[in-house]
């Protein structure tokens, strides 16, 4: 008994640790599934209580760290078999999933996020059961349990980038494992016939590849459009972004993929895949073009020395998660979740300590530094969580989803003051432009534009350029209407709200335009949109009975120079595209 219970012991010892790993079950339903404001306040009271408590094993018994890697290893594998599990329940009805358009999503928001969760934890299960060969112990069988489970799970998902991490970081995993048994039949047969086994390789990875690549083309060709756009304002600004091109990748890329688009130089395909992304869909990129290309450099380095230290050290397993993850960062956003964010700075920790194991503990004066090394990176990762707070908290979370309520009812004013009341929100755009709305329909159009600016640095949403174009125009500024609507139509060119709206502005008596009226009105009859909804046909109806009204009128084209342009409302937020070659006025130029 004293002997299971000394065994025992160091493993019990560094469990609290692992809460860090259990955010990802961390959420509060009465929130949106998107929220992930309470995951981060608990990674960070997490990574506190997990520093303490690792400092102190670190000095009162060293040697117990040597067992780190397998703790992090088991808890990933119990941690994947219960997300599968999950996701095993939403498949089948027997639990709801978190997203409306997707029955599967474990604990995530999005099935993409879950799906790389999945193949991250694959690689760490198979390699337990190689690991442990043929001895039937409870340990192996779970872990191929746990396997077996991702497997039947994961191709649900639909996760194109999942399943290649998983793909790639399994095969690694087999390589490794086979060392040393590759004089079979199999390997001699691949030597002996080396070029034609490369060629039929490279053949089933490009037939690989393309079906991939058709299994969701429109999707495929969006990532390929933000990474082009986001690629050239790296190139551009290879420091990060300008500081006042917004705080947010989705407000830096909104603007930058608008200049794009009024450049003229893009194709129809381009424009028809355009959206406003929260996400670049390759991590390197994001962070190139948020704080420099330095980060995505000091990213791969730290990920490259951390798969190599588990490597040699014989802790396969996490070097196949980390590179997973690393590919599955290729095609999505991992590090923009806590969820992924702490299992990385955890396996780069577990894979420094499994390097570093045959030291600690053999003498205190040589295994401090592998005490403080780990400290010190639990203090860093521990700052960055509290930097992405922002001042959020949960409880101000959950007053702003109560005061959320009378906005979608209608009782607009009623919002404004609730909102109001709400602190520490300054870096939600939804917030912001909540906010603005229900100011713009109150009648307040000044504070809807102090509100919806807030909201343009935080998010490349058309929709609040929309809205402030509508702002604009009711309180009697319609230059500034057309600029703010033709930024929306360019930041967006598939959308059809934005020439609806210009169509409508053309056709006011006090702004009437009339060939440009025509032109509008063009755009939103004939172009062929990327979605067809009840509210284009809406939207068409509306136009068509405009055109005909102004048919029958005597409207006579309002002359543009006439109309004043003192406009101090404005003119702060707005900038305009110069217009082209034989264009007079100070309005921005349709694309046609």
């Amino acid at each position: 008994m004293k002997q299971a219970v000394k065994t025992c012991m160091p493993y019990v010892a560094l469990l609290p640790l692992m809460g860090v790993l259990g955010v990802v079950f961390v959420y509060d339903s009465r929130l949106s599934a998107d929220w992930l404001g309470w995951q981060r306040e608990w990674l960070y009271h997490a990574c506190w209580v997990s520093a303490a408590w690792l400092l102190l094993v670190g000095i009162v018994r060293p040697q117990w760290l040597r067992l780190f890697p397998r703790i992090v290893a088991g808890t990933l594998i119990a941690l994947g078999g219960v997300e599968a599990f999950w996701g095993l329940c939403q498949l089948f009805g027997l639990c709801p999933s978190r997203h409306a358009l997707f029955p599967m999503t474990g604990s995530f928001f999005n099935p993409g996020p879950y799906g790389g969760y999945l193949a991250l934890v694959l690689p760490v299960a198979v390699f337990e059961v190689l690991r442990l060969g043929q001895k039937q112990s409870p340990a192996r069988w779970a872990a191929g349990s746990v396997a077996l489970l991702i497997l039947c799970v994961l191709p649900g998902g639909m996760s194109r980038a999942s399943w290649l991490a998983a793909g790639i970081s399994l095969a690694f995993v087999m390589f490794r494992c086979t060392e040393g048994k590759r004089h079979t039949a199999f390997f001699v047969f691949c030597r002996e016939h080396r070029r034609m086994f490369v060629g039929v390789l490279c053949l089933l990875l490009c037939l690989a590849a393309v079906g991939i690549y058709l299994l969701k083309k429109d999707s495929a060709d969006g990532r390929l459009l933000i990474w082009k756009v986001a690629m050239k304002e790296v190139v551009a600004h290879p420091g990060g972004a300008e500081l006042d091109a917004g705080s947010t990748f989705s407000a830096v890329y909104g603007n930058a993929q608008e200049r794009y688009f009024t450049a003229g130089d893009y194709t129809d395909a381009e424009a028809r895949v355009a959206a406003s992304p929260e996400f670049a869909f390759n991590d390197y990129i994001q962070f190139a073009l948020m704080e420099g290309v330095w980060c995505p450099v000091l990213l791969l380095l730290i990920g490259i020395l951390a798969f190599r230290g588990a490597t040699l050290s014989g802790e396969v397993g996490l070097g196949a998660a980390l590179l997973s993850l690393g590919v599955f960062a290729f095609f999505s956003y991992p590090l923009q979740l806590p969820a992924f964010v702490c299992t990385f700075f955890l396996l780069v920790v577990a894979s420094f300590l499994a390097w570093a194991g045959p030291k600690v503990g053999r003498c205190a004066g040589r295994s401090w530094p592998t005490v403080a090394v780990p400290f010190l990176m639990y203090i860093l990762f521990t700052s960055s969580v509290y930097y992405s707070l922002h001042g959020i908290t949960h409880e101000e979370t959950l007053r702003w989803t109560k005061a959320r309520q009378y906005y979608r009812v209608g009782a607009y004013r009623e919002a404004m003051e609730a909102y109001r009341k709400v602190k520490g929100m300054d870096a939600c755009a939804d917030y912001h432009f909540e906010l603005g709305r229900a100011c713009y329909k109150s009648g307040e159009y000044l504070p809807a534009k102090w509100e919806l600016d807030k909201a343009l640095c935080l998010s490349g949403d058309p929709m609040i350029l929309n809205l402030l174009a509508q702002s604009a125009w009711k309180a009697g500024y319609p230059f500034m209407a057309e600029a703010y609507l033709q930024r929306a139509a360019h930041r967006v060119p598939s959308l059809t709200y934005p020439y609806y709206l210009l169509t409508k502005l053309y056709a006011d008596p006090y702004f009437y335009q009339p060939d440009r009226l025509q032109e509008a009105a063009r755009m939103v009859l004939e172009r062929e949109p990327k979605v067809f909804s009840p509210a284009i046909a809406q939207m068409r109806e509306e136009v068509r009975d405009i055109l005909k009204e102004i048919q029958t009128s005597a409207l006579t084209p309002v002359d543009r120079d006439s109309i004043r342009r003192d406009i101090p409302y404005m003119i702060e937020s707005v900038t305009l595209v110069p217009a082209g070659p034989g264009e007079g006025g100070d309005s921005l130029t349709l694309k046609q």
